[in-house]
């Protein structure tokens, strides 16, 4: 898992369109989208239910989120304190 993971999957959340997350980003779609299936793989784990309408969490990927929100948030807290 990498940071640039995290922000991945909280953008996908936020914009519930890996378009959308991927624009906002300056990434392909195909570049955030390995990078959520990578993570998907390296945890066993579904964290985003995909359809013509967007990708929402699942039950699962919800807990997840919101772990990886706290993370980031510490990590942003340490950058800022030490760099």
């Amino acid at each position: 898992m990498h940071i640039d993971q995290l922000v991945n999957i909280l953008a996908i959340a936020q914009y519930r369109s890996l378009s959308l997350a991927a624009e906002k980003l300056f990434l392909s779609k195909q570049s955030l989208s390995e990078s959520v299936m990578n993570l998907e793989n390296e945890f066993h784990i579904k964290i985003f239910e995909r359809s013509h309408k967007g990708m929402t969490a699942t039950p699962l990927g919800k807990e997840f989120l919101a772990d990886a929100d706290k993370l980031l948030t510490a990590y942003q807290q340490m950058l800022a304190k030490f760099a």
